[in-house]
């Protein structure tokens, strides 16, 4: 499985890859931005979006890419799961991937 997290707060970067530290047989790219011609050259199983990348969020919404998409945002006052993505706070972000994980295992 291939994962790839996009977030422009390079701060959180630590507590990403703490959390993905416990994952070695899962293949996660974690990155401050994705140039939007990156995403044609690499196939994702999972995206997981910060919201404040707001291009790579555009384009990924819109797109539908991956089997599962994950938007984050510290804001989020309305975390829900849709037909097509997740949309869910902080807080709850390595829950949701978790349990992506799982149910794609």
């Amino acid at each position: 499985m291939k994962v790839l997290i996009v977030d422009n707060n390079h701060h959180r970067h630590d507590n990403h890859q703490l959390f993905i530290d416990q994952f070695p047989s899962i293949n996660f790219i974690l990155k401050k931005n994705f140039e939007l011609s990156e995403f044609g050259k690499e196939k994702f199983d999972v995206y997981v979006i910060h919201q404040g990348n707001h291009q790579e969020y555009n384009f990924v919404y819109a797109k539908s890419l991956g089997h599962e998409r994950i938007f984050f945002s510290g804001g989020e006052r309305n975390p829900q799961k849709t037909q097509n993505s997740i949309f869910t706070d902080t807080e709850n972000l390595y829950k949701e991937i978790e349990d992506v994980i799982a149910s794609n295992s």
